[in-house]
C-alpha cells in the first residue's frame, strides 16, 4: 500500500515537471526570434564627425616608430571607415584607429580621399556585428554632445586641412582638429617646441601645449569670430 501510495503522489510531480519544462523550451524559442543587439544590418552606415586618433604602420613595418595623428570619421560602417587627417595611408598600408563612441579598430588603407582616407576594417563576424550594432546606436540616437564648460567653446571645423608657417619660412601641411576664439588643436608630422611662434593660415599663433596626438596654439590676435575658419583655411 506504501509504495502505490508513493508513486500516485510522485506522478502529479512528474506531470508538473514536464509542463514546466516544456514553457521554458517553448519561451525560450520565442526569445530566440527576438531581434537582439547583434542583429543590426552590417551595412548600416553613420555619416558624421566622431573625434579619433590613428597611427600607420611603417611600410618596414616597424611599429616602434609610429606617430599617432588626430582624425575625424566623415563616415563608418561594420566593413569600413572614411576619415579625415593631416597624413593620408597608401592603398594597402595598415592603420589601426581609436574612434570615439566605436573604440579600437585595424584595417588597411584602400583609397585616399580629399583630406584623408578610407579603411577597410579587418575582424571576425562577430566583430563585425559588434560594431553595426555601436553604428546602428549612432544613427538611431545621434551623438549627444558634452557642454564644453572652458571658457572658450571648441568646435570642429567646417575644413580641417590647413597649413602652418614656422619661424624659418618653412610651410607644413596640418591637420586642425578642433578650434575655438582664442586657440585651436593640430595635428601634423611635426611638433614644434612649446613656445614656438608659427601662422596657421592667415593667423599668428604660438604653441602653448603638446597632446598625444599633436599641440595646442594660442592665437595672438585672433580675428573676429566670422573669419576665423577661413583665415586658419587660408593658404
Amino acid at each position: 500500500m506504501r509504495a502505490t501510495h508513493l508513486q500516485a503522489s510522485v506522478r502529479p510531480v512528474r506531470d508538473t515537471a514536464t509542463r514546466v519544462i516544456s514553457l521554458i523550451i517553448c519561451s525560450m524559442s520565442h526569445v530566440r526570434s527576438v531581434d537582439t543587439p547583434l542583429s543590426a544590418p552590417l551595412e548600416t552606415r553613420y555619416v558624421g564627425a566622431l573625434a579619433g586618433r590613428y597611427s600607420l604602420r611603417s611600410p618596414l613595418g616597424d611599429a616602434t616608430t609610429a606617430t599617432v595623428y588626430a582624425c575625424r570619421t566623415v563616415s563608418i560602417s561594420a566593413r569600413s571607415v572614411t576619415v579625415a587627417g593631416p597624413v593620408a595611408g597608401a592603398p594597402g598600408q595598415v592603420v589601426t584607429l581609436l574612434i570615439d563612441h566605436i573604440g579600437f579598430v585595424k584595417g588597411s588603407v584602400v583609397r585616399r580621399v580629399t583630406g584623408g582616407f578610407q579603411v577597410d576594417l579587418d575582424g571576425s563576424d562577430y566583430d563585425r556585428k559588434k560594431r553595426a550594432a555601436k553604428v546602428r546606436w549612432l544613427k538611431d540616437h545621434r551623438v549627444r554632445k558634452v557642454p564644453d564648460k572652458r571658457a572658450t567653446a571648441r568646435r570642429y571645423p567646417r575644413v580641417s586641412a590647413a597649413s602652418l608657417r614656422l619661424p624659418d619660412g618653412s610651410l607644413h601641411p596640418c591637420f586642425l582638429i578642433d578650434v575655438s576664439s582664442t586657440g585651436a588643436g593640430i595635428s601634423a608630422t611635426l611638433r614644434p617646441p612649446i613656445g614656438t611662434r608659427l601662422a596657421i593660415g592667415t593667423v599668428a599663433a604660438v604653441v602653448v601645449r603638446h597632446m598625444e596626438a599633436g599641440f595646442g596654439v594660442a592665437f595672438e590676435a585672433p580675428p573676429l569670430d566670422g573669419r576665423l575658419e577661413a583665415e586658419l583655411a587660408a593658404r
